[in-house]
C-alpha cells in the first residue's frame, strides 16, 4: 500500500506544473550593497561558503546594484516535488540568461535561500507604473 502511495506521489510531481510562487515561502527585497558583508544575518554562512571556493564567472567584475531579491523556499514542498536548488537556478538562467547573479544555498542546508541581483535596472529616481512581463 505504501509503495502505491509513493508511486502516485512521484507520478503527480512529474505531471504537476510548478511555479516559483508555489515553492517560495518568502520573497524579500533588501538594500544590501555588499554581498560579502550582507546585512541579512541568516545568509552570512551561505556567503562565506560561496566566496570560499572561487568560481570563474564572466561577470566577476560587473558592478551589481545594491538591491537584493531574496527567496526563502519551503523545504517540505521542494522535497515533496523532488526539485533541487540547482534546477531552479537553471530554469531562471534559461529564461533570463545573463541578467542577474544568483547565490543559492545547497539542497542539504536547513534554510533554502536564493539571493538574486538583477543587472540592467538603474534607479533614475522616478516612479513608474510600467509593468514587466
Amino acid at each position: 500500500m505504501k509503495k502505491n502511495k509513493l508511486a502516485v506521489q512521484e507520478f503527480s510531481t512529474e505531471i504537476e506544473h510548478t511555479t516559483l510562487g508555489s515553492v517560495v515561502k518568502n520573497a524579500e527585497i533588501y538594500y544590501d550593497p555588499d554581498d560579502k558583508r550582507t546585512i541579512v544575518k541568516e545568509d552570512e554562512e551561505l556567503l562565506q561558503l560561496y566566496y570560499e571556493v572561487p568560481i570563474e564567472d564572466d561577470r566577476e567584475n560587473v558592478e551589481y546594484p545594491p538591491w537584493l531579491l531574496r527567496f526563502v523556499f519551503d523545504n517540505e514542498k521542494i522535497n515533496y516535488k523532488h526539485i533541487s536548488m540547482e534546477q531552479i537556478e537553471a530554469k531562471l538562467n534559461e529564461r533570463f540568461a545573463g541578467t542577474f547573479k544568483i547565490i543559492r544555498s545547497d539542497d542539504n542546508m536547513d534554510n533554502l535561500v536564493m539571493r538574486i541581483r538583477v543587472l540592467g535596472f538603474e534607479d533614475d529616481g522616478t516612479d513608474s507604473d510600467e509593468t514587466f512581463t
